[in-house]
């Protein structure tokens, strides 16, 4: 949760949203709990990239509209608990979380954006505002976006990941 007072405040997320072949549909309608840039190791492996772009919003706000009988579940119960939905006829990721949670966190990227043929830039609301778990990043990263060691609730650190001293 954002919980620092020099993050912007999130407005409601009122978005579409679909795998790659677009065989899984899904909306979204609330205020996003998170909206960052998470290093850490079960994301960054399980998509391939780090650091992987999420927004966390409550569970009973996103909803499957088409699909829901394509989607898998992955899960690695030795690595994280992380709980990935994906379709599984493109193998696109539809959202994940760790087990138990109460939100799901969707990838920006699969939110229906369009500006012409080629153009996709998400709107100012949806830029990230922190770097999660940074404390596993696979390089620095010299934005001005604060950096937690793992999450807002715990220590901030710098751009070569050393822990702040405490406001």
């Amino acid at each position: 949760p954002v919980d620092s007072a020099d993050e912007a405040v999130m407005s409601e997320l009122d978005v579409q949203g679909q795998c790659y072949c677009g065989a899984v549909q899904f909306t979204v309608k609330a205020v996003p709990i998170f909206n960052g840039l998470c290093h850490c190791k079960p994301c960054s492996r399980a998509k391939g990239a780090s650091p992987v772009h999420l927004v966390g919003v409550p569970k009973d706000k996103f909803s499957i509209t088409k699909g829901e009988d394509i989607i898998g579940v992955g899960k690695n119960p030795d690595y994280g608990k992380m709980t990935h939905g994906f379709c599984t006829k493109c193998g696109s990721g539809i959202w994940q979380c760790p087990d138990g949670a109460a939100f799901r966190a969707l990838f920006p990227p699969s939110f229906q954006i369009q500006q012409g043929e080629k153009g996709c830039l998400l709107p100012k609301e949806l830029l990230p505002n922190a770097h999660l778990n940074y404390e596993n990043r696979l390089m620095d990263h010299h934005d001005d976006l604060p950096k937690y060691l793992a999450f807002p609730s715990g220590p901030r650190c710098s751009n070569d990941g050393k822990e702040l001293p405490s406001a």
